[in-house]
């Protein structure tokens, strides 16, 4: 039977980026059934807030959320954004199926979706054997104690078990139960971290279902900083300036379409941007800017356009806006 963890986000909506990573890793293996609590609970713990927690709030937090919300929840890991008293990176009373980690140690890994990755595994194996502690020495073990924040590099290089935690933990293991763990899931970390600047690119342009807390700002400025590098790149290899804006056009309607989180938000943002272009000409010809040849299709794109479509754009631009924040409060 497979094990079904509960992740709960405490402190802070993490659900966005805890998704992506758990998506990947139930679509590797069976055994370990990652899920996300359903919608109507989850401000639970977001609403829980503390500059700083202690082991013992965190724990007591859990089990009363696990009491109040009912339903079977045999095992739940809360990842925590915030700082976890003495700086640990995590805790657990596997005997009792709980677990905690705080997102702040994410920062001595490359990949944010490693470091979530990889607690998630190491208390997995808690809940295998709860009588399982750590060691003070790094050996490059899941239950290495990382006083040493820097150890955790160690334990993702090899994403195994010591000797002494193999021989303690391995009469639990059945051999699906380590292979999806330990060999699958150990391998999907490792790639986590080896290919960090890929996942962290294929997940800007990944569909994001879970709402976003307040702002939108950071995923619209990459994905025109995206756009724009592409574009500029087809601009200097085939000196074609008409190319390059359809790529870029192109590959904004992509990330437009594929990503649905704030999408009439970022499409009254494009409207006013447009608007804004409008008046470039102006600002031109009361500037005499000397504007390179390869805009002159640009240019007369925008030098032709009426003051009636600099106002619809204004206005239609504005209400795209307006319904989105009140769609997404």
């Amino acid at each position: 039977m497979a094990y079904p963890i509960e992740i709960l986000s405490i402190g802070g909506n993490l659900y966005t980026r805890i998704e992506k990573v758990v998506n990947i890793l139930n679509s590797k293996q069976d055994e370990f059934i990652f899920l996300l609590p359903p919608e109507r609970v989850r401000n639970e713990g977001v609403s829980f807030t503390r500059k700083e927690y202690s082991k013992s709030e965190l724990f007591k937090f859990i089990e009363d959320y696990r009491t109040n919300v009912k339903g079977f929840r045999p095992y739940i890991i809360g990842v925590v954004d915030g700082y976890i008293e003495r700086n640990l990176f995590g805790s657990s009373k596997a005997e009792d199926g709980i677990a905690i980690y705080t997102i702040q140690g994410k920062r001595h890994l490359n990949s944010e979706y490693a470091y979530i990755a990889y607690y998630l595994i190491r208390y997995s194996l808690a809940f295998i054997e709860p009588n399982a502690k750590t060691h003070k020495d790094t050996r490059g073990c899941f239950f290495d104690y990382k006083g040493d924040k820097k150890d955790i590099k160690e334990s993702v290089k090899t994403m195994g078990l010591c000797d002494e935690h193999m021989r303690q933990i391995q009469p639990n293991f059945t051999q699906e139960i380590y292979d999806s763990l330990i060999l699958r899931l150990g391998k999907t970390v490792k790639n986590f971290e080896k290919f960090w600047l890929f996942y962290r690119i294929k997940f800007w342009f990944s569909k994001e279902k879970s709402p976003a807390s307040n702002s939108n700002t950071p995923w619209v400025v990459i994905s025109l900083l995206i756009s724009l590098i592409l574009s500029s790149l087809i601009l200097y290899l085939t000196n074609s300036f008409d190319l390059s804006l359809i790529s870029f056009v192109t590959l904004s309607l992509i990330i437009f379409f594929r990503n649905p989180k704030w999408r009439f938000f970022r499409l009254g943002s494009s409207m006013l941007g447009m608007a804004g272009l409008t008046t470039l000409p102006k600002i031109d010809s009361t500037l005499t800017l000397n504007l390179p040849d390869g805009w002159n299709l640009f240019w007369n794109l925008i030098i032709d356009q009426t003051i009636e479509v600099q106002i619809g754009l204004l206005i239609s631009g504005t209400l795209f806006i307006i319904f989105d924040f009140v769609k997404n409060p």
